[in-house]
């Protein structure tokens, strides 16, 4: 098969529904492809050292030839191609990417959680963890930051949602970090958690490079821009299996149907907070109903979550989430897949959180924190809307767009 039909093949694999199919009939397969596809992020990035080399070879070779205007002129080609891969280059190993946006936290601000998360991320086999962030988002994951332009190196990130950190108990969040933690090990799927990572590495490189103004660096933004997605969208299926594999290792730790329950909570709370709550807030402020500076959705969170999940609605989220296909394309496992990896085929519906693990692990500092994440969260509102008026009037100025709180 030459590269131009199996590239076709590809696009056509991840722009259609065949892809799961593949993946359940060809594992090891689909496997490989997406280490191939992983690899060619490097093999861009290693391009100009490569180019630069060359161009200075051929200098040499040109330059030992009896002096012309066509040797000259050769010269001039290669050494200009061996000075632009050299800039380049520097200018991706001078690349330093800023931590994942949200709040960074502090051991002194929050004790109990720094105690936590050094509870099991202190084994000698567990790589460190360089930043603690919550977000907006509900999510719960290890980011990886690379040191430089060639991900070699990289920093770990804990990025904590705190809608998660609302919805969820103590125990219940204690089970889902030590989850997410055995990740940080070095013994444990090394391939898998690689291919894992590098689906939110990539995009960052596409948004790195475009703010920056060097030579190279739009070439760089472009390529990164169209890759990093293909990536993400051809990879889902390792980031799921990724998150089963992460569940079944989580057995020798925790109890199954502690397990389950903390797993139940998350879905039925992830489905409330991105398809109940969240959607009901911009609704509100998108009709002018309510003005973004009014609504503190953080703050109002643990109150909706009193009134709105009853146990009736609780069944009925838990019946539809039920009934998601296996092959979906989140990176999230479907709630059936995680249940039947764990050992577990029946619903029950979880018990509602008294104290959740925001308010249990943050202390005094609770609420100084939900009062920064609802002024990020305003930020990022008005951010989106600045760019939705500017998309319906194209004349007017376009904003300074505002950093990171981390």
């Amino acid at each position: 098969m030459n590269i131009k039909k199996y590239f076709s093949s590809l696009v056509d694999l991840i722009k259609t529904r065949r892809l799961f199919p593949f993946v359940k009939q060809h594992p090891y397969s689909y496997f490989t492809m997406v280490i191939a596809v992983a690899c060619m992020g490097y093999l861009y990035l290693l391009l100009f050292p490569v180019l630069a080399i060359i161009g200075l070879w051929a200098l040499q070779v040109t330059a030992q030839q009896q002096v012309s205007a066509e040797m000259l002129s050769e010269c001039l080609l290669w050494l200009a191609l061996m000075v632009i891969s050299i800039a380049i280059t520097h200018h991706i190993v001078s690349m330093r990417f800023a931590p994942p946006k949200g709040v960074l936290l502090k051991a002194e601000q929050v004790p109990k959680l720094f105690a936590l998360i050094h509870k099991y991320t202190q084994s000698k086999l567990s790589a460190r963890i360089q930043h603690v962030i919550i977000t907006e988002h509900f999510e719960l994951d290890i980011r990886k930051t690379p040191v430089s332009g060639y991900p070699v190196w990289s920093h770990n990130s804990l990025v904590i949602g705190l809608p998660l950190l609302q919805c969820l108990s103590e125990e219940q969040f204690a089970h889902a970090l030590q989850r997410r933690c055995l990740q940080l090990k070095l013994d444990r799927h090394l391939l898998g958690n690689w291919m894992f990572h590098l689906s939110g590495v990539w995009p960052r490189y596409a948004n790195a490079f475009r703010a920056r103004h060097r030579l190279g660096d739009q070439l760089i933004a472009w390529f990164f821009q169209i890759y990093a997605s293909a990536y993400q969208r051809f990879s889902v299926y390792v980031a799921q299996q990724t998150e089963l594999n992460l569940e079944s290792a989580a057995l020798a730790h925790i109890n199954d149907g502690d397990l389950f329950k903390t797993i139940q909570t998350e879905a039925v709370s992830r489905y409330f907070y991105n398809k109940v709550y969240l959607p009901k807030i911009e609704q509100a402020t998108a009709s002018g109903v309510a003005a973004p500076v009014s609504v503190k959705p953080y703050a109002g969170l643990p109150s909706a979550l009193k009134k709105v999940m009853t146990e009736k609605r609780i069944a009925q989220w838990l019946a539809i989430l039920a009934q998601q296909p296996e092959g979906n394309r989140e990176p999230v496992p479907s709630l059936i897949q995680r249940m039947e990896n764990i050992g577990h085929s029946r619903i029950k519906p979880p018990q509602l959180v008294t104290i959740s693990a925001a308010k249990s692990l943050f202390g005094p500092a609770y609420p100084a924190i939900v009062q920064t994440i609802d002024k990020f969260w305003l930020k990022h509102t008005n951010q989106r809307k600045t760019v939705a008026a500017h998309t319906r009037q194209p004349t007017v100025r376009p904003s300074v767009q505002l950093g990171s709180v981390a």
